[in-house]
């Protein structure tokens, strides 16, 4: 009886070296073999495998990467962030860099363009003047939200909760925002 037929077609693959036909789980490996092409050609794991070390790119900004002979898997990221971004992204989530934000920040003088008055240099959890990037034309009102970098201004974190989805205008935020200052 061949593989094809003792395998269910929801549960078959095909082995991605010599065709053959595979068994797939959850658990699978993205790049399926079969067991005799995976002990011929085996993943680098160990340092007896790979005693110089193993070179990889992330899967989120693309920087080639080296790590020392170790054992266990090939990361995937370059680190935590690179990671948190990934998924971030893929939920449609707002992501800037801190180069980005900070270029916009010192884009604007690092004051509010809402309320007009400064703001801190630094960001700090709590204190409600510190900056945050607004959204000239809300993601929630825009059927594709315009993230660019004509979009964005700097606001008091204050001032940019107190805005909201558009449902305050400017002029009755600045208002709100002093007579709380």
């Amino acid at each position: 009886m061949s593989d094809d037929t003792r395998i269910p077609a929801g549960k078959r693959a095909y082995c991605s070296i010599c065709g053959s036909a595979v068994w797939r789980s959850a658990t699978s490996a993205a790049v399926q073999k079969c067991r005799p092409c995976r002990r011929a050609n085996p993943a680098p794991r160990s340092v007896a495998k790979n005693p110089d070390g193993i070179e990889w790119a992330c899967l989120w900004c693309g920087k080639r990467n080296f790590r020392p002979a170790t054992r266990g898997q090939i990361p995937k990221y370059c680190d935590r962030r690179c990671a948190e971004a990934l998924r971030s992204y893929e939920r449609g989530e707002f992501m800037v860099t801190r180069a980005r934000r900070r270029r916009l920040y010192e884009r604007d003088g690092w004051t509010c363009q809402i309320c007009g008055l400064s703001t801190s240099c630094e960001w700090s959890h709590g204190d409600p003047w510190s900056p945050t990037l607004d959204h000239i034309e809300p993601r929630s009102s825009a059927l594709i939200p315009d993230d660019s970098d004509d979009n964005l201004r700097t606001a008091h974190w204050v001032c940019n909760q107190l805005r909201g989805a558009s449902i305050r205008t400017d002029e009755e935020v600045r208002t709100l925002a002093l007579s709380r200052r």
